[in-house]
């Protein structure tokens, strides 16, 4: 339920009520994928790419056979290596 209102939330505009439900359904339900990958991807959406890198590979360790991760991560990594660049 949190994870669906996180992405609601979200939605509708107030990404910090979002975040709090993601926060509520990652402390609550810890060894489940989804919460993972949906809060990486809303931390992804507001360019918060360091910290939804470090939630995929957490979720990489609980569940190596979430496909979804893998895409998720690949496109992080891309984008962080686009930022490193342009810092240099």
């Amino acid at each position: 339920v949190h994870i669906n209102m996180g992405v609601l939330k979200n939605a509708m505009g107030n990404p910090k009520e979002s975040e709090e439900h993601f926060k509520t359904a990652l402390r609550n339900h810890s060894l489940n994928p989804n919460c993972y990958y949906y809060y990486a991807v809303f931390l992804e959406k507001h360019f918060r790419t360091v910290e939804a890198l470090d939630l995929v590979e957490q979720g990489m360790k609980i569940s190596p056979n979430f496909a979804q991760f893998y895409e998720l991560y690949s496109r992080l990594k891309s984008v962080s290596a686009a930022n490193m660049k342009n810092i240099d």
